[in-house]
């Protein structure tokens, strides 16, 4: 079957045209998907100093689309380290957000009293796991229902 029409100078230029409105259509497409899912993706709320939120690790929601992943078995864990004791928390990234955010953490004893705090910059990375690691001074594992919360 014969299409002459294509070979024609009117044809061409109705095949040019609808390329080009399929381009736009699909551009408009890409700047939509960027602004929407994109862009939040970048936007990382930063820790505000004067505003911080502490959960107990055991019983943490989700921050800002993170949830602990180990978050039973983080105090139990703890890693001996030269200059102290190191707690590592790992989290899954569900929102998957790309970029950098601080988070805290505080060591009190059962009575209420502060023990040690520390803070630590986790990167968010679509291909990385993400890790928050606290280096801690005290030795509180030696003392009785230590509570440890995270700042977020």
């Amino acid at each position: 079957m014969k299409r002459p029409w294509l070979l024609t100078p009117k044809g061409q230029r109705a095949s040019l045209h609808l390329a080009n409105f399929a381009s736009l259509v699909l551009f408009v497409g890409f700047v939509f998907h960027f602004s929407l899912v994109e862009l939040p993706r970048q936007q990382v709320l930063q820790l505000d100093p004067g505003n911080v939120s502490y959960c107990e690790i055991n019983d943490c929601p989700r921050i800002q689309g993170l949830e602990i992943t180990n978050a039973v078995t983080a105090v139990a864990d703890l890693e001996e380290r030269p200059f102290g004791t190191l707690l590592r928390l790992d989290f899954t990234n569900h929102d998957q957000l790309q970029g950098e955010r601080e988070l805290w953490l505080k060591v009190e004893t059962a009575d209420g009293r502060l023990l040690e705090m520390a803070s630590t910059t986790i990167t968010f990375d679509l291909k990385n796991r993400t890790f928050a690691e606290f280096l801690l001074v005290s030795e509180f594992d030696a003392i009785p229902g230590v509570r440890v919360l995270l700042g977020y």
